[in-house]
């Protein structure tokens, strides 16, 4: 386990909280007297309640004609006794049957109940961070078992007080909506095409099919939740949401809208977050990826290069100064690679030259950005990928009409002239989409091209 992580696991651990599970199957008039309601979500409510002893207690139950509210509390029951850990809220009475019920300890509140009173630290990095290895603890068993809570948001993340008034022990709750080990579910929840979880929280593929996704739903999530911390703002769905500071990198790489660029498990996500702690974050990744182009390694550079742009792809000074240098040869391997991502990334750098304040920097230099994105579209036709082609084509002539510049024109033209088939009908329905025709029409000076699409769009 990452230094830094672990010795913030120590502190919360060394927290005195003691859970004793109870009895199972005793009705619930005979034990509890409710006092009033504490808590009513999408299918269940709680209750304040106290035992004969006197001891408070928080008592769950479902709420009447909603569907599947009792196999759900019925599921939360039966996965939070199955994971006993102290990063997850304790079943310590429970009913089963008709009218199921649960009690669990008086947490002090969730964590978006304690900003609203005021009580969380002024230091929200540390929050953050102590949350986030909280959950990602508490998330690691039932990872491994192939359960995905699916619901990480901020009324399922509940403190308890500690010993000073900034320690607190953050548990996961709410298990109502857990999807269980592929093979062992009874009874699918989740309809494809419909958002799953809490909105803003919610990871994208969970639209696509909610009961196919795997513990990289919940690392989303949860790097949903840093992200509120850290800017006090209320995601939104498939937006993205990122803190300034140190853990942006972080925060980027977690909420990552494609699963299979966030980190693989909980454990690579607290080395990531270990990583992004212990280094500055302001100028190094413009410098590490300056000091990779600088070295000549080429492709063989690839597997460094890309994670730090894909957690950065909010710098345009990063973009334009750094990673506009990259070799032809390590762009064509690239785009090889991951032909999605070098898409991405092209049609960011073709965006800030549009936005970014150009400053101080030579009117000539534009001809290396704008470069960066045609060496990309024209791989990405050659490899017939025509879609990301024309998307990628979209962002570059809308660029290049702006720039106007000679170099550069140098040599779009004599490709516009050269494409054929389906790469001149996609170039074709890129300079439509970017409204550049009468531009390049221009420039063409009445040449015939060889496809007629774009003959039809540019041509004489």
């Amino acid at each position: 386990m990452p230094t830094i992580v672990a010795n913030t696991l120590k502190v919360m651990w060394a927290l005195d909280f003691q859970f004793t599970a109870g009895a199972g199957g005793v009705s619930l008039m005979a034990r509890y007297r409710e006092i009033r309601q504490i808590g009513r979500g999408g299918f269940a409510t709680v209750f304040l309640c106290e035992d004969k002893s006197g001891r408070h207690v928080a008592l769950k139950r479902p709420r009447d004609g909603v569907p599947h509210a009792v196999e759900r509390l019925s599921r939360e029951v039966k996965v939070a006794r199955m994971f006993a850990h102290e990063n997850v809220m304790p079943v310590l009475d429970f009913k089963t049957g008709d009218s199921p019920w649960f009690t669990m300890p008086v947490a002090e509140g969730n964590i978006k109940e304690l900003d609203n009173r005021g009580v969380l630290s002024e230091d929200r990095e540390s929050v953050a961070v102590g949350v986030f290895c909280a959950v990602a603890e508490g998330l690691r068993a039932p990872h491994d078992e192939g359960f995905v809570h699916r619901d990480i948001s901020l009324g399922n993340i509940l403190g308890f007080r500690g010993d000073t008034t900034d320690s607190r022990r953050w548990v996961i709750a709410d298990w109502g909506l857990v999807r269980r080990p592929l093979g062992l579910t009874t009874q699918k929840l989740t309809n494809t095409g419909i958002g799953f979880g809490t909105p803003g929280f919610g990871a994208p593929e969970t639209w696509d099919d909610a009961h196919q996704v795997d513990p990289r739903a919940d690392i989303y999530s949860l790097g949903r939740v840093v992200a509120w911390l850290l800017t006090r703002q209320q995601p939104r769905d498939n937006l993205p949401l990122l803190p300034t500071g140190n853990l942006r990198g972080f925060v980027a790489a977690c909420t990552e809208p494609d699963p299979t660029r966030r980190p693989r498990d909980m454990q690579a996500a607290l080395d990531l977050l270990d990583a992004s702690i212990a280094s500055p974050a302001a100028v190094a990744p413009r410098f590490a990826v300056r000091k990779l182009v600088q070295s000549g390694a080429g492709p063989a550079a690839l597997s460094e290069i890309r994670p730090l742009v894909r957690q950065n792809m909010h710098d345009d000074k990063l973009f334009i100064d750094e990673l506009a240098n990259v070799r032809e040869a390590t762009l064509k391997a690239w785009t090889k690679v991951d032909p999605s991502e070098a898409a991405d990334v092209a049609i960011c750098m073709s965006r800030f030259l549009l936005s970014a304040d150009w400053g101080k920097r030579s009117f000539d230099y534009a001809n290396t950005v704008l470069g960066f994105s045609f060496s990309i579209v024209t791989q990405l036709v050659t490899a017939r990928e025509f879609d990301l082609a024309e998307d990628v084509a979209t962002a570059f002539f809308e660029a290049e009409a702006q720039w106007d510049r000679y170099s550069q024109l140098g040599r779009t033209r004599p490709w516009l002239e050269s494409l054929t088939g389906k790469g001149g009908q996609a170039i074709a329905r890129a300079i439509r989409r970017s409204g550049t025709h009468e531009y390049y029409r221009a420039q063409m000076s009445g040449r015939r091209l060889a496809s007629p699409e774009l003959d039809e769009q540019i041509g004489g």
